[in-house]
């Protein structure tokens, strides 16, 4: 299950909130207790990708 938190910058105000749509990449993982990954991803500045 992945439970994700999206915020901006300052870590308050939501990340998508006047963004259509962005395509994200992984910047940091790490396993907190051996069964919670923590992951970081932030904006490439790209429209997502469409197939």
């Amino acid at each position: 299950m992945t439970f994700p938190l999206l915020v901006g910058p300052s870590g308050r105000e939501p990340f998508y909130a006047d963004v259509l749509s962005a395509d994200l990449e992984l910047v940091e993982h790490r396993a907190l207790d051996g069964r919670v990954l923590l992951v970081e991803y932030r904006p490439t500045g790209r429209d997502i990708p469409r197939a």
